[in-house]
């Protein structure tokens, strides 16, 4: 039989759900709401605002950046006046903005207020030249013709007042969270392994990093924020893929969760906004633009690497082991035990200026060192272009053998392409003196545990040079040179970069093998004697 229900029964019923949500509500109205931050999930990220103020040469004060509060409905924000693009920091060929626009295909500088953009100073009140900045992507040859095609116009880089933005756009802006990287250059350059990873990649968190995070350290601890994107508007997906694949496996490996977007992913956001009634917004982008780049004094006028106008306005602001949180990524990728990753840390010949705050800093010194092997490391390139006569590439192999026997060390004699990745990434990491003729092969000392001993042996058919390893190496800390036959070239007496396709493209290059052994032992003997003195 079923029971009937009292209207006493139905009364605390209904008292005892009033009670719950009157308790769920007050709760919930006064417990903190979590925002969500700027930075890739597991990153840390600073509380008190991403940037401090940097001052350019010029004298021009860009104001710091804050971080943004993201915890809101997706897509447009209504109501809202668009915020003005800052400028965070700049150099010849790469810049930092805090909110800059996209619409239709140009790139939008939202200003303060409707006034003339006059040039003053190298800059535009207050930003950088537009030629400085960006270019129009198209492929870069050493021609007057190529150099006017790829001069910037207002299609490219347009400046307009927050007033005429609220005017062409409304509130139909969508923001772009997170930290954007934008390759602004053709696929010229890109299935290179070299121009990829050690150029534009290792300018892009050159500036990035050195830009974010003062305090990186001997461990690759660092409170930059990952990119959440790197965009290549102007590249196929595979146009950004070298043969080697190590294109890749250095974003994968080091930037796992950031997401890669190509041309046909521009142009689907040009689609979206191709009225010029809508625009996006990027909150945090990094413009980086080759032919920009190559205006610079330093690019331009002394070592033709892009990278090197990113690192020269960070380099006094952060510190030596800038690169460490990204070769220690892709070790680990690798499977590179953490004993040789490590050689940075431990060896005898490891640099004792670490950062003095955030993860080991100042304990550096109080670190027990111990003695690492010398590893010798000959990268062949036999059988093609660049390579050596072949009397002269035994000859090399002997006396490095004979040195390395005489003195207990490891000698490796390698043809890169014969091993895996990760046998490559391996026996970079343990390498203390790389030698090869100039190639893509040297790329590998990206790898390399940057110490007092580091070296680099590049090898040029006279009379060519080029600043490509040799200023990727120093810059890391590691010492270079350069070897024509029978002489040796360091810095600062490098002679002008030239490559003459028939000496330097040749099949024949002639070198002295002892004078290269000999250069390698000197050049160890005089650090390892350095080192006894200093203890």
């Amino acid at each position: 039989m079923a029971r009937s229900v009292h209207v006493r029964d139905a009364l605390l019923v209904i008292i005892g759900a009033f009670s719950f949500i009157t308790l769920l509500y007050f709760w919930t109205s006064f417990a903190p709401i979590p925002h969500r931050p700027i930075v890739p999930s597991g990153q840390p990220h600073h509380d008190s605002g991403f940037y401090e103020e940097w001052i350019p040469p010029d004298g021009h004060s860009i104001p710091a950046s804050k971080p943004m509060n993201s915890s809101r409905a997706f897509g447009v924000v209504h109501g809202e006046k668009q915020p003005r693009t800052k400028v965070i920091n700049h150099a010849p060929g790469w810049t930092m903005f805090d909110n800059i626009y996209m619409s239709a295909g140009t790139m939008f500088v939202v200003a303060d207020a409707e006034q003339e953009m006059v040039e003053k100073d190298g800059w535009y009140n207050g930003y950088p030249l537009r030629r400085m900045m960006i270019s129009t992507g198209k492929p870069a040859y050493a021609t007057e013709e190529s150099m006017k095609e790829r001069e910037p116009s207002d299609k490219d880089l347009f400046f307009i007042s927050r007033e005429e933005a609220v005017s062409r756009w409304g509130d139909q802006v969508y923001e772009i969270e997170g930290h954007s990287w934008l390759f602004w250059e053709a696929p010229q350059f890109y299935s290179h392994f070299y121009h990829f990873v050690a150029e534009s990649l290792f300018g892009f968190w050159a500036f990035h990093a050195g830009t974010l995070d003062a305090h990186i350290t001997a461990r690759g601890e660092t409170t930059a924020p990952l990119p959440s994107r790197a965009i290549f508007p102007f590249c196929k997906p595979e146009n950004i893929r070298d043969s080697s694949k190590f294109n890749m496996l250095y974003m994968k490996a080091a930037f796992p969760a950031t997401t890669l977007e190509t041309s046909s992913d521009w142009e689907d956001r040009i689609h979206f906004t191709r009225d010029g009634t809508r625009a996006w917004r990027f909150a945090h982008a990094t413009l980086g633009d080759r032919s920009a780049s190559f205006r610079g004094r330093i690019c331009g006028l002394q070592n033709q690497r892009i990278a090197a106008e990113a690192r020269q306005v960070t380099e006094a602001r952060t510190t030596r082991w800038w690169w460490e949180p990204i070769r220690r990524a892709v070790l680990r990728h690798a499977s590179v035990s953490e004993e040789i990753i490590d050689i940075v840390i431990n060896s005898n010949a490891r640099f004792d200026d670490a950062p003095t705050t955030g993860g080991i800093g100042g304990e550096m010194r109080s670190i027990p060192k111990k003695e690492t092997p010398i590893v010798i490391t000959y990268i062949s390139r036999q059988g093609g272009r660049r390579s050596l006569l072949e009397d002269d590439h035994i000859r090399l192999v002997t006396e490095l053998t004979r040195l390395c026997e005489k003195r207990g060390w490891e000698f490796n004699h390698v043809k890169a392409q014969l091993l895996t990745q990760e046998e490559q990434l391996a026996l970079a990491a343990k390498t203390t003196v790389l030698v090869g003729v100039h190639g893509n092969g040297l790329t590998h000392l990206l790898s390399m545990a940057p110490t007092m001993l580091s070296t680099v042996v590049e090898i040029f058919g006279k009379p060519g040079f080029a600043h490509d390893y040799e200023w990727t190496a120093r810059t890391l800390g590691m010492k270079h040179y350069g070897i024509w036959n029978d002489t040796t070239l360091e810095h600062p007496h490098y002679p002008e970069a030239k490559t003459p396709e028939k000496e330097f493209q040749s099949s024949s290059i002639p070198v002295q093998g002892d004078l290269v052994a000999r250069t390698i032992e000197i050049r160890v003997d005089s650090v390892l004697s350095l080192l006894q003195q200093s203890d």
